[in-house]
């Protein structure tokens, strides 16, 4: 009887923003062999971006078990800048005084 040896499944994860890295905690927890590309030399790029987390992406990180280490090592949104890559500015905002307030 001939019988193939299978070889770990071996996935390649395209970004390490929000969607990339949660990936990669879901693949780790299931034991499956992967890599993360990431276009910056570091996952917390210093490039003036953020991540944002709502209500509903949070309950997705505590399912996962990790919900409360993110909030750990975050900070609260107090007003929410947009700017043009020359640092013009877009918008400014203090929407999530609002959502809470509703």
């Amino acid at each position: 009887m001939n019988q193939k040896v299978q070889k770990p499944f071996r996935v390649v994860v395209i970004g390490g923003g929000i969607a990339g890295l949660t990936m990669s905690h879901c693949l780790q927890k299931a034991g499956i062999d992967h890599v993360v590309l990431e276009a910056h030399s570091q996952v917390a790029a210093p490039v003036g971006a953020s991540i944002g987390f709502w209500p509903h992406g949070m309950r997705i990180l505590d399912q996962l078990g990790c919900g409360k280490d993110v909030l750990h090592r975050s900070e609260a949104m107090v007003k929410s800048h947009c700017r043009m890559p020359d640092g013009k500015a877009l918008s400014s905002t203090t929407l999530w005084d609002y959502i809470q307030a509703k």
